[in-house]
């Protein structure tokens, strides 16, 4: 999704969590933009994810329910709504370590 891809671009371009400790309302700004459109996001994906996108929504602090798509606009999540923490909606999974092809030491003489 594009969108998500773009709030990922945004957070490593303007690294709040680092910007925060020189301008503290360039940080503010930019988490507000990634958490808005966090909130765009899971509305989009509610057909498709429905419980996840609820939690999504529950998570930015956002108490408006789901909008029709012909509703939705940025900026409407309140800034300064409060944040609900919580375990990682997609956690990572290890990929199992394949087998190696040939056995360690020099290859054969053919």
């Amino acid at each position: 999704m594009l969108l998500v891809q773009a709030l990922n671009t945004l957070m490593t371009a303007e690294a709040p969590f680092k910007t925060v400790q020189t301008d503290r309302a360039a940080a503010a700004d930019a988490l507000y933009q990634v958490l808005d459109g966090l909130r765009l996001a899971a509305n989009l994906l509610e057909p498709v994810l429905p419980q996840t996108a609820r939690e999504i929504l529950r998570r930015v602090g956002w108490t408006g329910g789901l909008l029709p798509i012909a509703d939705l606009a940025p900026g409407q999540l309140q800034p300064g709504a409060a944040l609900v923490e919580g375990p990682p909606l997609f956690p990572k999974h290890a990929l199992p370590t394949p087998e190696p092809l040939l056995p360690p030491g020099p290859l054969p003489k053919s």
